[in-house]
């Protein structure tokens, strides 16, 4: 029994891990409670309720978490491409169980018999200890669960895993790390009291921190368990699926249907990149995903987005991305700003708009001099020549196009005279003018009109004060009421917006019916009114850019997609030159505009990091991570040489990632090159109600390209980072849509396209078992990489070094030596050097 080779030994020089030769470690027991206040989540206020058996549970795991952290769980294989299995880290595995425990219970406290606080606690401590066997290697399986004693109390003292569950003695978490799984070499023979009571919701919680994917989830292994649990076979196990998957989107489709599936009694357990787990009772009925409900799933989601983002809601950020149209002297307003905050918020954020650009302190151009002296003659007044004359016109004129067209058949000038109250003298000269000589005050798509129609509102008095020497928020209060009051006696208001909701739902409909099943159910249109995409193909090439599917929109409706990121496509045929514009259809139409609104950079070429769940998340784990993920912010920045010192030195501690954390979120010295697009979608600075969304966490690489090969290198560096950091699986990838799910591939990283050097180095996908010394590979490149020369640009020729040369470490270390002065610099290199020469390199036998 003493000779089972372990690998418990490599924690001997690790401050607070196992010694094997220690049989009590009386100093670990002593260490003080303020010692354990560092976690690696930070617990957003509002996720849990306080004071819930639930939140006092997962306050203390969350110290236990940190430890276990410390003891290298974050790095070892649970689960492993090795055995064929999705890799999964023992922390991660543990963390899936526990946070899978935690939210059983809260649905219980809603449906059904919840365990008390001190129960869970038990469940939850034995769960984290249940896999201790596997910190041993052993050659000899019939012995993989010939545990000494000894060793547990040691594990489970250091990882304060007492601290969970009082209760317990480390007899009980000897017994889960023995007897929880069921195999013919398990010891089942002699269990305490305590484990054998809580038992079947370990094997539970098992089964599904196990479950890689939806369908194993519910699979007959997971309802197997449920069978065995006295509570649980009361339960069924329902599931909604979605078959692609895009990003923000499809988050906001999963959660959307899960708020639908909880009106009828489904109760949301699990969260994947492609759907959803519930529990009912047994007996609820199954909901049939008809046209019907995709009409009412379609419009939910959109309403969800609605309220998803302040920049939504907020006339004054909406305000910040019109823009001004200079030939035609108003400003443009896009069709998804009526989609997303509808009519009312867009004629607020124009006024905005045009009144904070009426303080302008400039001269106005001689275009518009000339205008206003044109409009002048014609209506035979003295228009005022000043900025605040012109900024009103904008906003007279952007209404008069973009929404009294929208109410009305009737004459468009007439009717915005009328929302203007102007004077019948000016309004019979205007409507005369227009009747005379149309194309007088329209001349080159202007409509000149608004700035007789201008002036006159200037010189309108409010509580005995002229309109143009109200004070900004004043001119904003009076002008927005007065207007609004107006647009909205027109019968059409309240319909305004359905010319452009009507046309992306009715796509979306379409999307839905092909993508969503509830419970292996889909719903089938009894005739689809998308393009044909063969026809299309051949003829027009009407086609997304994306994904390849047809629209129901025209041509000449779909939107450029180069106005949200650079030129991509997968679809442009062969011997057809670049074509200027990519359509898109509606739904990668949306996830677009949803991805340009989350992020801030305006950088044209990307790569695309897809975080993943590992192997899924639950309500309370989905807003951990996004919270950490939204640490990614367009205000801080990367300090790459010392994230690059940081990685090489080594993960498996709090401290290590304390290190990376602060290098990749720089707010002042860091390279500003990556970020989460899913800011202010719920994050740190959201305002409560956004985030409303489950699945996917997509991040955006745009560091300062001085080559592709260095571009990517660089990328590919990040996104093992972050997927170490987090412990999520990812997907790189050009294009901003995946072409993979988390289903499709087993390793934690996959490299979805790739440039050929960067690929050379990392290949098409990284496992668990080589994350670590892939990471050690690319920050012993980058740390001899800048000890040569402070350029980007070099790195190609470094890794290819790494491919040609048969000590590559040597040779750059060669040459930074021969390029400084500073003769110390052979010594503090020389691990990166050494670590490069063992592990990459022309082998002397090729």
């Amino acid at each position: 029994m003493n000779k089972i080779d372990t690998t418990l030994g490599m924690y001997q020089d690790r401050s607070g891990t196992i010694d094997t030769d220690q049989q009590n470690n009386d100093g670990q027991g002593s260490e003080s409670e303020e010692e354990m206040c560092d976690t690696f989540f930070d617990l957003p206020e509002g996720d849990l309720i306080p004071d819930s058996p639930e939140y006092n549970v997962f306050k203390d795991y969350a110290r236990v978490d940190a430890r276990l952290i410390d003891m290298g769980w974050d790095t070892k294989p649970a689960k492993s491409v090795k055995y064929g299995k999705t890799d999964q880290s023992m922390l991660n595995h543990v963390r899936n169980g526990v946070f899978f425990l935690l939210q059983l219970n809260s649905v219980f406290r809603e449906i059904g018999d919840p365990y008390s606080e001190d129960r869970l606690r038990d469940t939850v401590a034995l769960f984290v200890s249940h896999d201790i066997h596997k910190l041993y290697d052993v050659s000899d399986r019939s012995k993989e669960f010939d545990i000494p004693l000894r060793d547990v109390e040691q594990i489970v003292e250091t990882a304060h895993i007492l601290d969970i569950a009082p209760n317990l003695t480390a007899e009980d978490h000897w017994c889960s790390a023995r007897a929880t799984h069921i195999t013919d070499n398990s010891m089942t023979a002699h269990l305490t009291l305590n484990f054998g009571k809580n038992v079947r919701r370990v094997r539970v919680a098992d089964a599904f921190a196990s479950s890689e994917s939806l369908s194993a989830a519910c699979g007959v292994r997971t309802i197997r368990v449920f069978d065995d649990d006295p509570i649980l076979r009361d339960y069924e196990l329902r599931h909604h699926n979605l078959d692609d998957v895009k990003g923000i989107l499809t988050n906001f489709i999963n959660k959307t249907i899960a708020d639908y599936l909880k009106d009828k009694g489904y109760k949301l357990l699990l969260i994947y990149d492609d759907g959803c787990v519930y529990i009912a009772p047994e007996g609820t009925g199954r909901v049939e995903p008809s046209n019907d409900v995709m009409e009412e799933l379609s419009g939910r989601v959109i309403e969800n987005i609605r309220k998803s983002h302040p920049i939504f809601s907020d006339p004054d950020l909406i305000k910040d991305n019109i823009q001004f149209i200079g030939n035609l002297g108003h400003y443009k307003i896009l069709d998804k700003d009526f989609i997303y905050s509808g009519a009312e918020r867009v004629v607020a954020a124009t006024i905005r708009k045009g009144v904070a650009d009426s303080f302008v302190e400039e001269k106005i151009t001689p275009s518009m001099k000339k205008s206003i002296e044109k409009v002048n003659m014609v209506v035979e007044q003295e228009l005022d020549e000043t900025r605040q004359m012109v900024a009103i016109s904008r906003i007279i004129s952007t209404i008069a196009h973009t929404i009294v067209s929208k109410l009305t058949d009737d004459n468009p000038l007439e009717e915005t005279c009328d929302n203007f109250a102007v004077s019948d003298t000016l309004k019979n000269t205007l409507l005369g003018i227009a009747t005379t000589d149309p194309k007088l005050l329209t001349s080159g798509g202007k409509w000149e009109y608004s700035y007789a129609i201008a002036n006159e509102y200037m010189y309108r008095e409010v509580n005995g004060i002229l309109f143009k020497n109200l004070d900004g928020k004043q001119a904003v209060e009076y002008m927005t009421n007065d207007i609004l009051s107006k647009l909205k006696t027109h019968d059409a208001w309240s319909s305004i917006d359905d010319s452009e909701i009507d046309p992306v739902k009715l796509e979306l409909i379409e999307y839905l019916c092909d993508t969503v099943s509830i419970d292996g159910s889909m719903s089938m249109l009894p005739e689809s009114r998308m393009s044909d995409t063969f026809k299309e193909y051949s003829g027009s090439g009407k086609i997304c850019t994306l994904c390849n599917r047809g629209t129901v929109r025209t041509k000449r409706s779909m939107e450029d997609s180069s106005m949200y990121y650079a030129s991509f496509s997968n679809r442009v045929r062969i011997g057809k030159s670049k074509p200027e514009q990519l359509p898109m259809c509606a739904p990668c139409s949306m996830e677009m505009f949803l991805r340009k609104t989350g992020s801030r950079s305006s950088e044209s070429g990307k790569l695309y990091i897809h975080l993943i769940p590992d192997y899924f998340h639950t309500p309370l784990s989905w807003e951990l991570y996004k919270y950490i993920i939204n640490k990614f912010s367009g205000d801080v920045g990367v300090q790459m040489s010392h994230l690059a010192k940081s990685v090489f030195r080594g993960r498996g501690s709090m401290e290590a990632y304390r290190e990376w954390i602060e290098h990749i979120t720089a707010p002042e010295k860091g390279r500003k090159m990556f970020e989460s697009q899913m800011q202010q979608f719920g994050g740190s600075d959201g305002d409560g109600e956004c985030g409303e969304q489950y699945g996917v966490i997509p991040v955006s690489f745009y560091k300062q390209e001085d080559n592709q090969t260095e571009f990517q290198f660089f990328g590919a560096f990040i996104a093992l980072v972050v997927s170490a950091y987090t412990g999520m699986r990812c997907i790189v990838s050009e294009l901003p849509v995946p072409t993979l799910r988390g289903r499709d591939f087993n390793e934690i990283v996959y490299f979805d396209s790739g440039n050929a050097q960067v690929k050379d180095l990392f290949g098409d996908a990284v496992k668990l078992s080589e994350l670590d010394s892939r990471l050690t590979i690319a920050s012993a490149l980058i740390r001899l990489g800048y000890a040569n020369a402070m350029k980007d640009s070099l790195f190609p020729k470094y890794l290819r070094a790494m491919r040609n040369k048969h000590l590559p470490g040597s040779y750059l270390l060669k040459s930074a030596i021969r390029n400084s002065e500073n003769e110390a610099i052979a010594r503090y290199y020389m691990d990166e050097a050494k670590y490069l020469d063992m592990n990459t390199g022309v082998s002397p036998n090729e």
